[in-house]
């Protein structure tokens, strides 16, 4: 999917485009929902918020489909092309669901910035709440898990206890994800590593150096941000000699020679929506 030009949508379209945080975009009797449209012969589907007829959608955590193209094509006097619309209604949109694997529900629609204007954000109501890619054009405000990431408890098997930062980068949420295939090694450093979903090992995290203001955290982010081990400051069974697992890591919880354990408070983040704090990563 690819999103669509602005160009592409012309006027006399019978599904023009509109801004879903402008209630007056579309016309009465019209909501401006997300739809999925494909042209005569086209391979590829375009996606972009348009004017539809209002309808009964789905309200928040009623089930529905990750694939747009199995509900019923809307039918519009003039309308060419194959398009199908998100099946939630206004603030809501389709998302996975960690409950039922390969399934979907209506879930709190956001906008991290990420996928398009940075000024067009819509952020999570909720201060336990983040906004990741629901899919290729849509983001979804996901709560906690409430996992505990030095331990790695609370979480499916094959999924792994993460921790990241909020949207406004004030606080850290705990939430299951599965597992990398191959986990960065410790010490990777650069910004893509740390999300919105990491690819550090499962009982590491991927945040800036909490010594330093959280503000210069962007200043040189292939020198700042790296995935490094979690701990437990003041835990009293974490030790700076942890040895290494069969997989060559450090062990969970505890952090290597020549590093100490650092808690998060240093840095002002707020833990207040992760279980068991305090916490804190191992550095030099």
């Amino acid at each position: 999917m690819i999103p669509r030009r602005d160009a592409q949508v012309a006027t006399e379209d019978p599904i023009p485009q509109c801004d879903r945080a402008d209630r007056n975009s579309c016309g009465a009797n019209e909501t401006c929902d997300l739809v999925y449209r494909i042209a005569p012969g086209a391979q590829q589907i375009e996606a972009y918020t348009g004017c539809v007829p209002t309808e009964r959608e789905r309200a928040l955590g009623d089930p529905c489909s990750p694939d747009p193209t199995t509900g019923v094509p809307l039918s519009l006097p003039g309308l060419l092309d194959t398009v199908f619309r998100d099946p939630c209604g206004t603030g809501l949109i389709c998302a996975p669901n960690r409950a039922v694997r390969g399934a979907g529900s209506c879930q709190p629609v956001c906008a991290s910035g990420a996928l398009g204007d940075v000024s067009a954000a819509v952020p999570c109501k909720g201060t336990n709440e983040v906004c990741l890619r629901a899919t290729q054009v849509s983001e979804y405000c996901r709560k906690s898990d409430a996992c505990d990431p030095t331990k790695q408890t609370g979480c499916k098997p094959g999924e792994g206890c993460y921790l990241r930062w909020t949207d406004d980068v004030r606080g850290l949420v705990a939430f299951c994800s599965r597992a990398p295939d191959e986990a960065a090694p410790e010490g990777t450093a650069g910004l893509g590593m740390c999300g919105p979903l990491s690819v550090c090992r499962p009982g590491s995290v991927c945040l800036g150096p909490v010594r330093k203001p959280i503000t210069t955290w962007f200043d040189d982010v292939e020198a700042n941000f790296t995935c490094r081990p979690l701990c437990s400051p003041g835990g009293g069974v974490f030790d700076s000699d942890a040895g290494t697992d069969a997989d060559g890591g450090v062990t969970p919880g505890k952090c290597p020679a020549n590093t100490k354990c650092e808690p998060f408070s240093e840095s002002g983040l707020s833990f207040s929506a992760i279980p068991n704090p305090p916490y804190g990563q191992c550095e030099p």
